[in-house]
């Protein structure tokens, strides 16, 4: 094969004066691995359009002399920042779409069943599962929940998921229930914060949320400044006026003993005038007639003074008289 000299000097290969056989098969190989590059390069041109960098960083600057490559023309440049533009572009778009199909989605309410954006799904705490009510299934469950809750961390999210850790936060509740609703998560909230502070106690009023710090030296009245009730601290009742916390106790302790004697004697009384059914636990006034009685819820028939039955086999009506019990006035 011969290779002619407008060849060589156009890939830059030096005049060869009376190659030999070997020499001729070193050249012939230099210009295979020329074309090639060539060839590489071309394609690459071709297919990413790359700027004059990213042409250098394939081949150096000299292989790129030696092979007669130009430089790539500021027109491939701006070709790139065009495809690049029209990339952002597509990226902004899609992103356009996704979020006018989020805003068009729907859910199904879980307590009225109807149908609400998905957009309006609220979120609790941590949780990443929306609560599942519209709007105003949520006010209506925060207002339940709050009015219920002795604490704020009570109120749980209500996505009933499987360990799930979220609770009602203070901009979730201020965001979607009522100010009402509001204000006493507020009130319950800082009563929290407060009772940990040493010496802080709560208004013991049902009525009252408030409370206040109260120390020792402030003696064993507890006046709220909210609502003005006094309680005893060491009592732990409504402030009893005109008698000392000794004096209270000495007197109730009276007042519980009176009523157990009364109990007791209410209780005498009941057994003087009626007798338990041996069957069925019963008490059976009597208001006349004989001993021998009918109890009217379970039939049984019994002795109102011993409370001996009359059937079965050691029954009155089976052995007579001896089965009164000894101490009835009917045994013999």
């Amino acid at each position: 094969m011969r290779i002619a000299q407008r060849e060589l000097d156009a890939l830059g290969v030096a005049p060869v004066t009376a190659p030999s056989a070997r020499s001729l098969r070193h050249l012939r190989r230099d210009v295979v691995v020329a074309e090639a590059a060539v060839a590489t390069v071309a394609q690459q041109l071709a297919t990413a359009n790359p700027t004059q960098a990213t042409t250098n960083s394939l081949l150096g600057k000299r292989e790129l002399d030696s092979l007669g490559v130009a430089d790539v023309p500021e027109a491939s440049v701006r070709s790139e920042r065009r495809l690049r533009r029209q990339r952002r572009r597509a990226e902004t778009a899609a992103q356009d779409l996704a979020r006018r199909a989020a805003q068009q989605q729907t859910l199904t309410c879980v307590a009225c069943m109807e149908q609400y954006p998905a957009r309006d799904s609220v979120r609790f705490g941590t949780c990443e599962n929306p609560s599942g009510h519209c709007r105003g299934c949520l006010q209506n469950w925060l207002a339940s929940r709050i009015g219920e809750a002795g604490r704020t961390d009570d109120i749980r999210c209500p996505c009933n998921m499987p360990r799930c850790e979220g609770y009602a936060t203070h901009e979730t509740v201020h965001q979607h229930a009522t100010a009402q609703d509001f204000e006493v998560f507020d009130t319950l909230q800082t009563q929290e914060v407060l009772r940990e502070m040493p010496g802080y106690r709560a208004c013991p009023s049902a009525a009252c949320r408030s409370g206040q710090i109260h120390d020792n030296n402030d003696g064993n009245i507890f006046k709220c400044g909210a609502c003005g009730h006094r309680h005893c601290t060491n009592c732990n009742v409504p402030f009893h006026d005109g008698e000392s916390c000794e004096q209270r106790k000495s007197r109730k302790k009276m007042e519980n003993m009176s009523k157990t004697e009364q109990e007791k004697a209410s209780q005498a009384k009941v057994d003087s005038i009626s007798a338990t059914c041996p069957g069925c636990g019963a008490r059976i006034n009597k208001n006349g007639g004989c001993d021998h009685m009918t109890c009217r819820l379970c039939r049984t028939e019994f002795c109102y003074l011993c409370s001996a039955p009359y059937s079965g086999s050691q029954g009155i009506h089976k052995v007579g008289n001896t089965a009164h019990k000894p101490h009835c006035k009917y045994h013999c």
